[in-house]
């Protein structure tokens, strides 16, 4: 499979023969290799999913959108996605999620890192809307890893 700079993606099956891709723009891409029941076993690999399976999730990742980064962005839309970041961070502080201390005053084994996801949305009218997401490196979680963190779902009363 390749990926071409516009976006297209394009399967390429070379059945053994070399195939030399008629493209001359930059392009990525990735080769998936089947190999027979007795060739694995011979050369001792095993594999969780077939071929197949894993072409098909690597063609699902090459069709996702990339992140946003803000080096690219105009002064406009750097504006609007700060905008963005504030809003998200305003609900975490207004629903509880968290509450602000000074460095000294945290611990650092409690203290989780996080990274904000940009990505452009739709207003119900079409216009382009900058959205960010704030997203918390919850897998190390001292609590999660000690296993003291109940992650069942709470079901509300009706």
């Amino acid at each position: 499979m390749k990926k071409l700079s516009d976006g297209q993606i394009k399967i390429l099956t070379d059945n053994g023969h070399h195939l030399y891709s008629n493209t001359k723009a930059a392009w990525t891409g990735v080769t998936v290799y089947q190999l027979n029941g007795p060739t694995r076993k011979e050369y001792g690999m095993y594999a969780n999913l077939p071929a197949k399976k894993v072409a098909r999730q690597q063609k699902n990742f090459a069709k996702r959108k990339p992140d946003i980064s803000e080096r690219h962005l105009s002064v406009h839309e750097k504006d609007l996605f700060m905008k963005a970041k504030v809003k998200e961070l305003q609900s975490f502080f207004e629903n509880g999620v968290w509450i602000f201390v000074s460095i000294k005053e945290a611990d650092p084994a409690r203290t989780l890192s996080s990274r904000i996801l940009l990505k452009w949305s739709k207003n119900p009218d079409g216009s382009p809307r900058a959205k960010a997401r704030h997203i918390v490196r919850g897998y190390a979680d001292v609590d999660a890893l000690e296993g003291n963190l109940n992650t069942a779902a709470l079901q509300l009363p009706d």
